[in-house]
């Protein structure tokens, strides 16, 4: 297990209130801010070591516009001085994502560890269906506790997560061929869902994320 609920708290990792943005909310953001800020005055390498993982991982974008980084829009070499994120930091990711009851966290965790990993191979392709999977549940989660969202967001924080989503459905071998139809019906159901959304006027929602310590 890592650090990191030692460090930061249960509170942490507690189960997130969906529908919620599907990045990173700033509340946790401050948490782990706050601990890399306690850990560098006490002189606690590790914990400064993993918090700034954490605050790296946090500050991944999920479903940036296309050809758009997803390392904060610039480049990973940048991102990765920032958060001094090393190799040791996809062990970190991966670890984390079976540790928390957070399931934005956990996609921020997964979407790390396969932006790193080596294209090829059965664990590559069991991390994608993992993390498809992670999508689904993110998305169910918002179908059920859209009474207690305001209107106009469900439908966004949806989208964003379908066009994250996307690219891992269409992938051959993804879904197993067994699952094709429990898939589709999901898809079908999901599509005739949306029809009950309410409707408003169109807004423009932009990741707000400083980002930056």
């Amino acid at each position: 297990m890592t650090r990191t609920a030692e460090i930061l708290g249960s509170e942490f990792d507690a189960p997130a209130q969906l529908p919620e943005r599907l990045e990173h909310y700033e509340p946790k953001r401050g948490l782990a801010l706050a601990a890399l800020k306690r850990a560098e005055a006490e002189g606690d390498s590790a914990a400064v070591e993993v918090m700034y993982w954490e605050l790296g991982l946090l500050d991944l974008w999920l479903s940036p516009a296309k050809d758009v980084s997803p390392y904060f829009g610039g480049t990973y070499q940048a991102y990765a001085e920032h958060y001094r994120i090393s190799e040791r930091t996809m062990a970190y990711g991966l670890e984390r994502s079976k540790e928390t009851r957070d399931i934005i966290l956990k996609l921020h965790y997964l979407t790390f560890v396969l932006l790193r990993s080596e294209p090829r191979g059965k664990t590559w392709m069991e991390l994608q269906r993992e993390l498809l999977t992670s999508y689904r549940e993110y998305v169910s989660g918002c179908l059920q506790g859209r009474k207690s969202a305001p209107a106009h967001t469900i439908g966004v924080w949806i989208e964003g997560a379908l066009s994250a989503a996307g690219p891992l459905m269409a992938r051959p071998g993804i879904i197993r061929n067994d699952a094709y139809a429990e898939w589709a019906q999901w898809i079908f159901g999901l599509a005739e869902e949306s029809l009950t959304f309410p409707r408003e006027e169109k807004k423009e929602y932009a990741f707000t994320g400083s980002g930056r310590r």
